[in-house]
């Protein structure tokens, strides 16, 4: 039997037994596939999530992956296994500027067109602070946490990096779990009002680390639309009230 998905990625996902097949519906679409193609095979190199990469690979229109399952309750003690193993990863690894670990010439690009600019005070903030560098996965949320009946399987990986910082990856998984009627831009500035708590490692509870993974994640997700000629003048408004929000908070303490 086969079963199919429709992305907003202007692609679609084919289901089988044994294989998932991505296939783009379009030029923008295709280029997008390629890159997320190339993205896990840097992932596959990688040290730390080469173990968490499926099986894939390049056909015509896209490419396939083994067919992996989401996970169940009998599942979670992998997913906590796994997080104790990263954080400990993180805490060893070398701690570096903020502004190192997203980019910067998109953000001050971005923001300018959506006129909230980066003020002065936030990029000394960021240039200051410091996190742990390392490779991240970029998206890591429940929907791309996967198994394949003994371990622990991750899927969708165009936002891989590895000049990013894993501790973008906690912020991603948390803030993502707890959205419900609230936005994650609205998650965001409750952090920084200290009227949310996220189950984070204490280390990693620090302004720099809120607003480190917020502008990171407005930039992949900005990306991505641009790359795939999308656009949400709704969103727009949003990044820019989030940049307002970060903006008034460091020049406000």
């Amino acid at each position: 039997m086969i079963k199919t998905t429709l992305r907003d990625t202007k692609s679609i996902i084919l289901f089988t037994k044994k294989s998932v097949y991505k296939l783009a519906l379009g030029f923008k679409s295709h280029k997008w596939l390629q890159h997320e193609f190339r993205s896990q095979s840097l992932a596959k190199e990688d040290v730390f999530f080469s173990k968490y990469c499926p099986t894939s690979s390049r056909i015509l229109l896209g490419f396939k992956t083994e067919r992996l399952f989401h996970l169940q309750d009998q599942h979670t003690h992998l997913l906590t296994a796994y997080l104790d193993t990263y954080k400990k990863t993180l805490l060893s690894q070398e701690y570096c500027p903020v502004s190192e670990l997203i980019d910067m010439p998109y953000l001050k690009h971005y923001t300018d067109t959506v006129n909230s600019p980066l003020s002065e005070n936030l990029l000394q903030f960021l240039a200051t602070k410091t996190l742990p560098k390392s490779s991240s996965h970029g998206d890591f949320q429940s929907g791309n946490i996967m198994h394949n009946g003994t371990s622990l399987m991750f899927i969708d990986w165009p936002n891989f990096s590895t000049q990013s910082s894993g501790v973008f990856d906690f912020y991603q998984y948390h803030v993502d779990s707890i959205k419900g009627n609230e936005s994650w831009i609205q998650i965001i500035e409750c952090l920084l009002n200290k009227t949310h708590q996220l189950p984070i490692p204490d280390a990693f509870k620090t302004p720099e680390a809120i607003i480190g993974y917020a502008l990171n994640r407005l930039h992949l997700e900005t990306r991505q639309w641009k790359n795939l000629g999308l656009t949400h003048k709704l969103y727009k408004h949003k990044y820019k009230q989030l940049l307002d929000i970060i903006n008034n908070h460091v020049t406000n303490n």
